[in-house]
């Protein structure tokens, strides 16, 4: 199977909080815009749901290649590269058991946002001062998932999906021709667990339908390690933390990077329900519903924003024509798909009404250690 995807720079949504958590899903699956729910690679299994998986007759083992490039027209900075994006192996057991392992990014943050700001250093003077956050990095699911029979009326599945990885913040203040860095980095992890419901083949006023169900949430909470990094100031501008002869204070004079946790930010619900209705032969409707829920409180002290993702609700329509067992041609050799989601997202606000000014922050604790200079020496160093 081959799949083309044209890429856009990440949206503001992946901006606030986390970003878009749990968005990972197989090539088929974006085919007929489903969650991974419902099947669209043949008519009996979907990579992404355990409970369909004992339906295939072999192994399977899959991946997605991604390849980004990124350009940043203001700077004239290009920066492109490729990876393996997820990959999944399957293992069917006597036709009604499965297990399954595999490694999905949940969430990714690749963020660049930066604003002018004037700061009045006396009664009648003013210097503008360029900030900028810049944030890289992300989540990633280790997957655990098993698929079972309940009894002969349906089949279930359970994944388990183990969380772990850090994104890196690099806030930088630009002031008459001198700048000041602040890092921070954050690592993460916690535990998510999912169910999976799918039916026999129902027949209901004549049309022949199989209904879907998952429905998951937190099993551990997902926690944060954050490391905060003492401010220097980048005298040579390669934005690389040097030794003291030429950044202040240099890296061999460092103390060690203050540390928090933070463990109340994110406990998520979802649920999922959808049908994959016959219409005629190897044609089949779609119909997807689902919502999903951040039910804990927005933490201001562990992200940049003041927003937070904190609910989403989705509904999909999808058509599919799947492969003849006996084509006649070249186009029925292939499935073919086509849908479309809509999305409504709700934002939490923190408590905070006004983001603190970076400049002063990072200043403060530039010289938070160094009592014998003054905090405005910065302008003239």
């Amino acid at each position: 199977m081959c799949c083309i995807v044209l890429g856009y720079s990440q949206g503001i949504l992946n901006s606030f909080g986390l970003g878009t958590p749990g968005t990972f899903r197989d090539v088929a699956s974006a085919g007929v815009s489903s969650s991974g729910l419902i099947p669209g690679s043949n008519s009996d299994l979907s990579l992404m749901n355990p409970s369909t998986w004992s339906s295939s007759k072999y192994s399977l083992f899959s991946s997605t290649f991604v390849g980004e490039k990124q350009f940043n027209k203001y700077e004239n900075i290009e920066n492109q590269y490729s990876n393996i994006n997820w990959v999944a192996f399957i293992v069917p057991i006597k036709k009604s058991y499965s297990l399954g392992i595999g490694l999905f990014p949940y969430s990714s943050q690749n963020i660049r946002i930066s604003k002018g700001t004037e700061i009045q250093i006396n009664p009648n003077e003013y210097l503008l001062a360029q900030e900028s956050v810049s944030i890289s990095g992300g989540i990633s699911s280790l997957r655990f998932a098993f698929g079972f029979p309940i009894k002969k009326i349906a089949k279930g599945g359970v994944s388990f999906d183990i969380l772990f990885g850090s994104t890196r913040v690099h806030r930088l203040t630009e002031i008459d021709n001198e700048n000041i860095i602040f890092n921070q980095r954050k690592l993460y992890n916690g535990i998510i667990a999912k169910f999976y419901y799918l039916s026999n083949l129902l027949s209901i006023y004549s049309k022949e339908m199989i209904l879907y169900a998952s429905v998951g949430g937190a099993i551990k909470k997902t926690t944060a390690d954050v490391e905060n990094f003492q401010p220097f100031l980048d005298r040579n501008q390669n934005g690389v933390h040097d030794i003291s002869l030429i950044d202040f204070p240099g890296i061999n004079n460092m103390p060690a990077p203050e540390k928090t946790y933070h463990n109340n930010f994110y406990q998520p619900i979802e649920i999922n329900i959808g049908t994959k209705i016959k219409a005629k032969k190897n044609i089949y409707f779609i119909y997807e519903g689902g919502f999903w829920k951040n039910n804990s409180t927005f933490d201001e002290t562990l992200f940049e924003f003041e927003n937070g993702i904190s609910e989403k609700n989705n509904f999909t329509q999808g058509l599919i024509r799947y492969a003849e067992d006996f084509p006649s041609n070249f186009i029925d050799r292939y499935n073919r798909l086509m849908g479309y989601q809509n999305n409504t997202w709700g934002s939490t606000y923190s408590a905070a009404q006004n983001q603190k000014n970076a400049y002063d922050v990072m200043r403060k604790e530039l010289f938070r250690d160094y009592e014998l200079m003054d905090a405005d020496a910065i302008i003239s160093l």
